[in-house]
């Protein structure tokens, strides 16, 4: 619609306003303006704390003002940002990597290769424990965590639009389903505050949980504040949910690309072996491979994980673009439009890492590109993911190379580019051929 009507839209429907927002500056803008940085309240998100407006997503005002600034802080606390960040992280790779390697080349199947692996970098930040590789508990929260995610496809529903069917159709406006999914996550992060509750010992924290209570503990005699305990559950619910999703689903179209792509794959993974001798990556190596960083940069330019934001409301009369915006309109802004706008980007759908590169062959990191959001709702976890991406990507080249599948393998299983809707995108599974390097 943006290419007839123009970057800013708007529509009424429900009696309620929606404007939608494409095109790189103006998303930019909208992204810049403080007056558009309100939440609207999201049934979906209200159903993970009983109906209440808690977490860092989906609140606004002083509460989330607050609560972004203690997560914020005491994440780096517990690492993000620090040294010992990457060594969480290599962890992770080693396993990963050990894993991949107890499979004889051929076809393996890729179907959430990186979740665990991205799942235990956040928990033993925030609750100093991990899963292994298989666990059952870890499926299940796996399995619940892509359903909620993929349960909208995306877009509204009956149940968000109109959510009192829950009461005379429960079963078929999805209230059930979506609780499936929402209640086994939210009764493990119950168990595991309480656990945490018995253990604490104050001024010893172990982990983000612990910093939270000790928080919370002191203000408890405080009638004015905003730390409790639902408040607790709905954060790890956010960094569980989407501090994951985003970060696997974009490991995964890597690798996805890399297949549709091999010559590039084989500049990446030459560009690895001359600077890295067989040696264990480290984020101190970033400058030493522009290309693989241009084609990772290239990767989340075109392999959009989220392609819409979570939708913003205009929190006062203001202006878009010179359009007026009035109080409480609800935002819905496309970050995919700013990543193939032809103004920004030549050759918009073509995968071109070079285009990250300058003329003596250094990487650019792009201030075009606003995978991460900009402004005051801008990722808190976008330290964290940049490291991940890149150790895990480097790793994966640097120890194997993936082809697609031998012999003659079912359309639906061969590898595509083609998403699974939903709030986020996710990789399809698919067969490929994993082809172990020598080092």
């Amino acid at each position: 619609m943006a290419g007839e009507y123009g970057s800013v839209i708007g529509l009424v429907l429900w009696h309620r306003k929606f404007v939608c927002i494409s095109g790189h500056q103006a998303v930019a803008d909208a992204l810049s303006n403080p007056a558009l940085s309100g939440r609207p309240l999201s049934f979906d998100f209200l159903l993970r704390t009983k109906g209440l407006s808690r977490g860092v997503l989906m609140t606004e005002g002083e509460l989330w003002k607050e609560q972004r600034r203690f997560t914020i802080k005491h994440l780096k606390d517990v690492g993000v940002g620090k040294s010992s960040l990457e060594g969480i992280i290599l962890d992770e790779i080693r396993d990963l990597v050990t894993d991949i390697n107890c499979s004889k080349d051929g076809n393996i199947m890729l179907d959430d290769v990186f979740t665990t692996s991205v799942i235990n970098i956040l928990w033993v930040m925030v609750s100093g424990t991990r899963f292994k590789r298989g666990d059952p508990q870890m499926d299940r929260l796996t399995s619940c965590m892509n359903g909620f995610m993929r349960y909208s496809n995306g877009g509204p529903n009956l149940l968000t639009v109109v959510p009192f069917i829950r009461y005379i159709a429960p079963e078929l406006s999805g209230y059930n389903r979506l609780m499936q999914y929402i209640g086994p996550i939210r009764s493990y992060i119950e168990e595991l505050v309480a656990e945490h509750r018995k253990t604490l010992q104050i001024n010893a924290p172990r982990d983000f949980i612990d910093l939270y209570l000790e928080n919370l503990i002191e203000k408890e005699s405080s009638n004015n504040s905003s730390f409790h305990k639902e408040e607790l559950l709905g954060i790890i619910f956010d960094i569980f949910v989407a501090g994951s999703e985003t970060t696997s689903h974009t490991l995964g179209f890597a690798l996805l690309f890399m297949i549709m792509h091999p010559h590039i794959q084989n500049k990446v993974q030459e560009e690895i072996d001359e600077v890295l001798h067989g040696g264990t990556p480290s984020l101190t190596d970033r400058g030493r491979l522009p290309f693989t960083e241009a084609t990772l940069q290239e990767i989340q330019r075109l392999g959009v994980v989220a392609p819409l934001t979570v939708p913003h409301v205009a929190q006062q009369n203001t202006k878009c673009q010179g359009y007026h915006i009035p109080k409480g309109t609800l935002m819905f802004i496309n970050l995919w439009s700013t990543n193939i706008d032809p103004q920004v980007w030549p050759e918009p759908n073509t995968f071109l890492p070079e285009r990250h590169l300058n003329d003596a062959g250094k990487f650019v990191k792009s201030e075009k590109l606003l995978t991460f959001g900009l402004g005051k709702r801008s990722c808190i976890g976008e330290t964290l993911a940049r490291s991940t991406l890149f150790l895990f990507f480097v790793s994966m080249m640097q120890h194997f190379r993936f082809e697609s599948p031998w012999n003659d393998v079912d359309l639906e299983l061969q590898p595509s580019l083609e998403p699974i809707p939903g709030l986020t995108l996710a990789p399809r599974p698919c067969l490929a051929r994993v082809v172990k390097r020598a080092l």
